[in-house]
C-alpha cells in the first residue's frame, strides 16, 4: 500500500482473451455514433463471433507494441447548439466522435489502469469524481457534515468554490507524462500513453460535410474513456498542498473549507489557501475563471460590518498575500451553486428547493397530455424520470431541511401528482398517494438516507465521544452524536441513529442484504408506513438531544433565599417536562 501520489511498485498491462472482450462489449452502449472511419460499435457486436479474434489481435498488439495507431487517433467533432445568438462560436458545445475499435483498447486499459489505481490508494479520499462506487451523494455529504460540524463547534467557516476554466482541454501532455513514472508507468506502459497523446488530429462536421483536419495538442482526449482517469491523475497532488482548510474535488469542481474562531485568523487563512492552490494552477498551466469563483461564510451570528472589512484575493502581483493591492478580489455570495446543488450561507436550502420546485412545475403541462393516451403505469415511469429525479438529487446534503421549507416542493410534486391522476386541487394527499404509488418527498428522503447507510456503513462509525446510545438490537448499540444546535442536528449524519431505531429488526443488519433486496425492504417499509406516518417520523427524528444548560431556581420560604443549580442536561423531553412542572426553571439553549 502506498500514500495517494506515489506508487512502489509498476503498472503492467494484461493482454486481453476473448472472455474479457465479450464481457467489455457488453457493458458498452452500442447506440453511440461511429468515428471518421463508419465503424460503429453496434456494427462489431453484430459481427462479434467472426471478428472477436481480429479484435482481441489489434487490442494486444497495441499493448505489446506499447503503440497507439494513427489511423484510431482522428476525432470528428459535432458543435451542438446550446442557446443563444446561433453565430456566437461559444454557445455551442462540440462533441467529439471517436472510432469504436479505439474505444474498446481505451477501455480495457481504463479496467486496468483503474483497478491499479485503487488497489494502491494512489487517488486521493478527497477526489469524487469518476470513481466506482462514490460520487455527489459522498462529496456533498461530507462537506456538508463538515460544515455543521464547524457551526456546532462555535467556529465561524469559509467555504471557496473554484472554477477553472476548460480544465480538460487544458492539460499539458508533457507535465501529465512527467507524472506517470509516480504512479508506476515505465517502459512500454509509459510509452504506449506518449504513443496515444502524439499526432492527435480532428476534423469538424457541419451539416455532414467534414473540414480539414487539424492537431490536437493539449488536454485529455475529449470523448475518450481514459479522459476522466487521467486528468484524475493530474490534479491528484493538489491536495498535498499545505492548505489550513479541507479541500474536497470532484474532477475539476474544488471547493476548500477553512474553519477559525476569529474572522481576522479565518480570513488570513483562506487568503493563504487561495494563493497555494492559485500557483499551483499556474505551475501546472491551468487557468482560474476568476468571475465564477466565490466564496461563502457561515457563522451562527456574522457580523456585516466584519465581513465587510475583509476580503479574499487572488494575488498575480509578487507582493505579500496580506498588503494592500489592486489584484482581482473573489466574489462573497449568499448562495452558491457546487455540484448541482445550491448551498446558502444559513444551510436553510431555500435556494435549491425553490429553483426544484419550479424546475419540476415546468412539467406538469406533459402530464397533462400524457394522461390521455398513455396508461397511469407508463405515466410513473415517466414521473420518475423528468420528477422524481429531480426531488432526490443531493437529497443527503438538503433533505434535513425544516418541514415549511420543504413543503414548497411537496405542494408542488402533489400538484402534478393530482395532474397525473384527474384529481382536483383539493384532494386529500393521502388517498393520492394511495391512488399513486411514489414516494412523497420525505418518503423519498428516508429512502435516500437509508440506501446511503447501507452503500456507507462506516461513514457512521460506531464509537465516538459525546454520544447518546441508542440501543437497536441486542447485540448492537449504536450512538447518536450529540450537537449544541437544533440545526446542526437535523443533517443525516446525527440523525441517523434516530431514524434506524423506527427500522423492523430484520433491517438493522443492512450487510444481510444485498443493495436490491434492501431497496425492496426499504420500498416495503415506506409505503406501507404511509406519507403521513412517514412525516411524523421525521418530526421524531429531529427531537434530538441537544446540549441544554438548565439553572434550576429554589426558593425557600423559611429563610426567603434563592439556591442557584446549574447543570449540563441531554434529552429534551426532560426539558419539556420540567416547563410543565411548577418549578421554577430557568432554561437557555446554547
Amino acid at each position: 500500500m502506498s500514500d495517494h501520489g506515489t506508487s512502489s511498485d509498476k503498472f503492467r498491462f494484461r493482454y486481453i482473451t476473448t472472455f474479457d472482450l465479450e464481457k467489455l462489449m457488453s457493458n458498452m452502449n452500442g447506440k453511440s455514433a461511429p468515428g471518421t472511419d463508419g465503424i460503429s460499435l453496434k456494427m462489431l457486436k453484430s459481427h462479434f463471433k467472426h471478428l472477436k479474434d481480429v479484435l482481441v489481435h489489434i487490442i494486444n498488439l497495441s499493448l505489446t507494441s506499447g503503440t497507439f495507431p494513427d489511423s484510431l487517433k482522428i476525432a470528428r467533432v459535432i458543435p451542438i447548439f446550446k442557446s443563444g445568438d446561433p453565430l456566437v462560436l461559444s454557445n455551442y458545445r462540440p462533441i467529439s466522435l471517436l472510432s469504436s475499435i479505439a474505444k474498446l483498447i481505451e477501455r480495457w486499459i481504463k479496467h486496468l489502469l483503474y483497478d491499479y489505481l485503487e488497489s494502491r490508494n494512489l487517488i486521493s479520499e478527497n477526489q469524487y469524481g469518476f470513481r466506482r462506487g462514490i460520487g455527489v451523494d459522498e462529496a456533498l455529504f461530507h462537506l456538508t457534515k463538515d460544515i455543521n460540524s464547524l457551526l456546532d463547534r462555535g467556529q465561524n467557516g469559509i467555504l471557496l468554490t473554484l472554477d477553472l476554466a476548460k480544465a480538460f482541454d487544458s492539460i499539458d501532455r508533457d507535465i501529465l507524462i512527467n507524472m506517470l513514472p509516480d504512479y508506476g508507468f515505465e517502459g512500454k506502459e509509459l510509452e504506449w500513453v506518449k504513443s496515444y497523446f502524439s499526432n492527435r488530429r480532428q476534423v469538424v462536421s457541419v451539416l455532414g460535410v467534414d473540414s480539414t483536419d487539424s492537431e490536437i495538442q493539449y488536454g485529455v482526449i475529449q470523448g475518450g474513456t481514459l479522459a476522466a482517469l487521467f486528468f484524475l491523475i493530474f490534479v491528484n497532488r493538489i491536495d498535498r498542498l499545505a492548505l489550513k482548510g479541507k479541500i474536497y474535488l470532484f474532477a475539476d469542481d474544488t471547493a476548500i473549507l477553512c474553519e477559525a474562531d476569529s474572522w481576522s485568523k479565518l480570513f488570513r487563512e483562506a487568503n493563504s489557501d487561495m494563493e497555494l492552490v492559485f500557483q499551483w494552477l499556474s505551475r501546472h498551466k491551468l487557468s482560474l475563471n476568476i468571475q465564477k469563483t466565490k466564496y461563502l461564510v457561515f457563522s451562527k451570528s456574522p457580523s456585516k460590518k466584519t465581513l465587510n472589512d475583509h476580503g479574499i484575493k487572488i494575488h498575480t502581483c509578487n507582493n505579500s498575500p496580506y498588503s494592500n493591492c489592486d489584484c482581482p478580489s473573489i466574489e462573497r455570495a449568499s448562495s452558491i451553486r457546487y455540484l448541482g446543488i445550491h448551498i446558502d450561507e444559513n444551510l436553510k436550502w431555500e435556494k435549491h428547493i425553490l429553483q426544484a420546485a419550479l424546475k419540476i412545475r415546468k412539467y406538469s403541462h406533459i402530464f397533462y397530455r400524457l394522461r390521455s393516451c398513455l396508461s397511469i403505469e407508463a405515466t410513473i415511469l415517466i414521473y420518475k424520470a423528468l420528477v422524481q429525479s429531480v426531488i432526490g438529487f443531493g437529497m443527503i446534503a438538503w433533505g434535513g431541511a425544516t418541514s415549511g421549507v420543504l413543503n414548497r416542493l411537496a405542494i408542488t410534486q402533489k400538484a402534478i401528482l393530482k395532474v397525473m391522476a384527474r384529481k382536483p386541487r383539493r384532494f386529500p394527499s393521502n388517498d393520492l398517494f394511495q391512488l399513486i404509488p411514489v414516494y412523497s418527498v420525505q418518503q423519498l428522503y428516508l429512502k435516500s438516507a437509508l440506501i446511503f447507510f447501507h452503500k456507507h456503513p462506516n461513514y457512521f462509525p460506531y464509537k465516538r465521544t459525546n454520544q447518546y446510545p441508542i440501543r437497536l438490537t441486542s447485540q448492537t448499540i449504536i450512538p447518536a452524536p450529540l450537537t449544541r444546535l437544533w440545526s446542526t442536528g437535523r443533517h443525516i449524519y446525527n440523525s441517523l441513529p434516530y431514524l434506524l431505531r423506527s427500522l423492523p429488526e430484520d433491517m438493522l443488519q443492512p450487510k444481510n442484504f444485498t443493495r436490491s433486496a434492501f431497496k425492496k425492504k426499504i420500498f416495503t417499509f415506506l409505503i406501507l408506513k404511509g406519507h403521513l406516518a412517514c412525516e411524523e417520523l421525521i418530526s421524531s427524528i429531529y427531537a434530538v438531544p441537544i446540549a441544554v444548560k438548565i439553572t434550576f431556581v429554589l426558593f425557600s420560604e423559611s429563610d426567603h433565599k434563592r439556591t442557584f443549580i446549574q447543570f449540563q442536561y441531554t434529552s429534551t423531553a426532560h426539558v419539556h417536562e420540567l416547563r410543565r412542572s411548577r418549578t421554577s426553571v430557568s432554561i437557555s439553549v446554547e
